[in-house]
């Protein structure tokens, strides 16, 4: 490689993609181009380099070990360039959380505005999905993950950092004038004879079925389920008096308070899962990323069930 030779930008962005995938054909829909524009940057980049990045197979690709480690370069650099020109011209920096749909709508939004109190340096910007942050292939500073409390850890990569944000604790809750009529609702086992209203977004969880299990309820086969793709439509719907749903104790709070909810069974809350900061481990991290995370561990032990 000559050293008075300019990098190829574009290069080896197009590599970077490409190793991402392992695929030159989802690298040219991501960046908009032919297969062909990416498949000869990558052929320009190995000559510049003079080295191969690719073990190319018949109908699949393998980064050699020199791939590996320019990849692993490349994607700090890309961010912290990507990072750089959004703040060009905003004296905040930008913070890019990604978090599950039903956290952002029932808890993080409506409390949002104390953390910008307290920190109006750094302006969050929100995406929510319920599929699992992916730090190699998406350019957010940090995830909210969720994890079930009976099922196995997820495998977390020695890369990342995984801190605890806050338990999930689940309870049944209705609209007040639901039970009129319908019949009575004493002990968890009552629960058999009305339409519950599950969320399945959780990654295709079942939150009634542990939390009846929690409780003991044998057997469990309420009369009807109705399934929903969030737990905040569900609640939506519970309020609007379209049956009992499940609701993180957390998330139903101001629905209580304002009436729009009542919790119909006296049964203890029960622990279903928890909510994970995920983040990349690295020396650059945004500035404001651990004001964050210390900021929501506060508000969600200000929150604790009683």
């Amino acid at each position: 490689m000559q050293n008075n030779t300019p990098l190829p930008l574009n290069a080896l962005r197009a590599f970077e993609i490409a190793a991402k995938h392992l695929s030159f054909t989802r690298a040219a829909e991501e960046l908009s181009v032919t297969q062909g524009a990416i498949s000869r940057h990558v052929k320009g980049l190995e000559e510049y380099l003079q080295l191969p990045l690719f073990h190319r197979h018949h109908k699949t690709l393998e980064l050699t070990e020199e791939g590996r480690y320019l990849l692993q370069g490349l994607t700090g650099a890309f961010e912290q360039i990507q990072e750089t020109v959004r703040s060009l011209g905003n004296n905040r920096p930008e913070l890019n959380i990604k978090s599950p749909p039903s956290l952002a709508a029932r808890w993080l939004i409506p409390r949002l505005h104390r953390f910008e109190e307290t920190h109006p340096e750094v302006l969050i910007n929100l995406t929510t999905a319920w599929h699992f942050y992916d730090p190699d292939k998406e350019y957010f500073d940090a995830g909210i993950g969720y994890e079930r409390a009976a099922g196995p850890e997820e495998y977390l990569a020695a890369s990342l950092i995984k801190e605890l944000i806050c338990e999930e604790w689940m309870t049944p809750v209705c609209a007040p004038g639901y039970l009129e009529g319908k019949p009575p609702l004493q002990s968890p086992g009552d629960l058999n004879r009305h339409i519950l209203l599950n969320c399945k977004g959780k990654r295709g969880f079942d939150d009634w079925t542990d939390w009846a299990e929690k409780l003991g309820v044998r057997p469990f086969n309420p009369r009807q389920i109705r399934q929903f793709d969030f737990l905040d439509i569900a609640l939506n719907a519970a309020a609007a008096g379209q049956g009992i749903a499940l609701g993180d104790i957390r998330f139903v709070q101001n629905d209580i308070e304002a009436g729009r909810l009542i919790i119909p069974l006296d049964a203890p809350p029960q622990k279903i899962g928890s909510y994970f900061m995920i983040r990349k481990r690295r020396a650059n991290a945004h500035p404001g990323l651990v004001k964050f995370k210390d900021w929501m561990q506060e508000e969600a032990r200000s929150d604790l069930p009683k």
